[in-house]
């Protein structure tokens, strides 16, 4: 989907959270978003995908795809 489709959406989401006071469906959508986007760029960068059944959280993952820019692109 298209970032700006999924901007409006979120900005959408947002104003109804804040009327309905749900904020919970705001935090559960943005943990979605990011999950996704962090699975993307292991995509891209040819990394093992992220092991969801034995537990691996999306933090080990990142620092996974964080170590692996030090390493090889050495930023």
């Amino acid at each position: 989907m298209n970032d700006q489709i999924i901007d409006a959406k979120v900005k959408s989401l947002i104003q109804v959270c804040k009327e309905t006071q749900n904020y919970k469906k705001l935090a559960v959508v943005s943990f979605v978003l990011t999950s996704n986007r962090i699975n993307e760029i292991g995509i891209y960068l040819g990394v093992r995908s992220r092991n969801r059944a034995s537990g691996e959280k999306i933090f080990e993952y990142m620092e996974l795809i964080n170590d692996i820019f030090k390493k090889n692109l050495k930023i």
